[in-house]
């Protein structure tokens, strides 16, 4: 008999983890939510991975742009983090693919880190020399040389998907939670609903977003908070009906925090993602309209808590998204974090049928790490030169800076960075974004790579391949009219 998959939400984490389920786990999968509830709606940037995944579940991922108002996203814009000013700005580009340049031939697996160092060493403008960004800020897309990634309307998306899951005969029901009932070693046997109705399951995954119904609720596991090291408590969605197409996110600092602008096809999303601790909504809310010089209507208040579950799985309950865990939205790492924890159980399926705790335990072990180093690279980017606020004088005396992101900080500031230095775990952030951001952070003081002098083509060749190539990619609006068209 077929093992009872039960999810508990809908939103991206839901859906994802009932087509995942239907997939790779059981034909028996039943996707529980309350219509009336909604859901909290956060996270309509991705990372590439985000192709693979779609992939994964037989999904097509530019079907996702068609169907959802969605764009390409090429990377992120970060504007503003050094100084109160519209020139300082650096782009963190998602990894380029430089088999056409040929530098791969001669330093295979660190071919990317050793072009960017290239960069830094010679002190050239790293958004000018690197083919995602050059892309970007000329509102281009190349879908055959680098990796992308996708925006969405979250909304859209989650509609989207549950129509793939009707089609696949996965059970969608209407219904507000009640509780769960445990058998005498603490495994969920059913799932009861307010409307007294209730189902049987041999697994489920709590979806419930930041209520976290069932494993913090029901299975009383502790959560572990972030809140010594980041800073953000409040997000002020503020979306604008306009769209627009730009083909990556804008990150811009602003006097307490920082705004997000995600381009989509039948709007812009945009946010306001502060500390409250300095000013409070309506103080936000003025700050963003002072900012954009027009009025901005506040669409949604959204209060959180950065951190984490001990346990991403309990029992026979493994909670996917917002249950498990947050961290502000800066690197689009709440659905990245979904999708990666969804994959990573496919090296653990066989405890869905024979629960195996020294399997959950090892899963638990790099679930956490997974989550504890994004912590930490969000944190590597608040290592700013802004003083123009309390907030930002007072960022690095409240909030601390991990022990390894101080040791990479000191090994930038030296000169010197390698990839054995990077954590290599699941879900972490390989080596070039670390120099990205920290060359754009201007924490590079020195940086020698004279015993890499001789070697051809060079950089500037690399430009001229690159500048001669850009003149033949299509704008991001172009390429998406071209899509809906076929």
């Amino acid at each position: 008999m077929e093992n009872k998959i039960v999810v508990l939400g809908g939103g991206t984490a839901g859906w994802f983890s009932a087509l995942f389920a239907k997939k790779f786990i059981s034909n028996n999968v039943t996707l529980i939510e309350s219509v009336d509830l909604g859901i909290v709606g956060v996270g309509e940037g991705t990372v590439p991975s985000i192709m693979d995944f779609l992939n994964s579940i037989d999904i097509e991922p530019y079907d996702v742009i068609k169907h959802t108002g969605g764009s390409f996203k090429l990377g992120i814009s970060f504007e503003r983090w050094n100084n109160d000013s519209d020139d300082d700005k650096y782009f963190h580009n998602f990894i380029d693919y430089l088999n056409d340049f040929r530098v791969k031939d001669i330093f295979s697996h660190d071919a990317k880190d050793f072009y960017i160092k290239e960069l830094i060493s010679k002190g050239l403008d790293l958004k000018d020399y690197q083919w995602q960004s050059i892309l970007a800020y000329k509102n281009k897309v190349d879908d055959d040389l680098g990796r992308n990634a996708l925006h969405f309307d979250t909304f859209a998306l989650g509609k989207y998907l549950s129509t793939k899951a009707t089609e696949r005969k996965i059970t969608h029901v209407d219904g507000k939670f009640k509780n769960v009932q445990l058998n005498d070693l603490g495994f969920i046997k059913k799932i009861n609903l307010e409307d007294g109705r209730s189902f049987d399951c041999d697994f489920v995954f709590d979806c419930t977003g930041f209520s976290k119904q069932i494993l913090g609720k029901q299975l009383n596991e502790k959560f572990i908070s972030y809140s010594d090291t980041l800073a953000m408590k409040k997000a002020l969605v503020i979306s604008k009906p306009e769209p627009s197409f730009f083909p990556y996110t804008k990150a811009i600092a602003m006097k307490n925090g920082w705004t997000f602008e995600i381009p989509l096809q039948h709007r812009t999303g945009r946010g306001y993602i502060f500390d409250s601790d300095y000013i409070d909504e309506n103080k936000a809310h003025e700050e963003v309209e002072q900012f954009y010089k027009q009025d901005v209507e506040v669409q949604k208040v959204i209060s959180f808590d950065a951190g984490r579950m001990q346990n991403a799985w309990v029992n026979n309950c493994v909670a996917i998204g917002l249950a498990q865990s947050f961290v502000e939205p800066l690197e689009a790492t709440s659905i990245y974090v979904t999708t990666e924890m969804l994959t990573h159980l496919k090296h653990h399926l066989n405890s869905f049928t024979n629960h195996n705790p020294e399997s959950v335990k090892a899963y638990n072990k790099t679930v956490g790490k997974m989550v504890d180093n994004v912590r930490d690279f969000i944190r590597f980017h608040y290592i700013s030169k802004r003083d123009d606020t309390l907030f930002w004088k007072e960022y690095s005396k409240k909030y601390k800076l991990p022990d390894y992101v101080n040791e990479l900080v000191c090994s930038m500031k030296k000169g010197h960075l390698d990839f054995t230095q990077v954590k290599q775990t699941l879900g972490s952030f390989n080596l070039n974004s670390w120099m990205i951001v920290g060359n754009g952070l201007n924490l590079f003081t020195s940086f020698n790579n004279d015993c890499y002098k001789n070697l051809q083509p060079t950089v500037e060749n690399m430009k001229e391949y690159m500048d001669e190539r850009e003149k033949s990619v299509p704008t991001m609006k172009d390429w998406i009219d071209d899509y809906h068209n076929r």
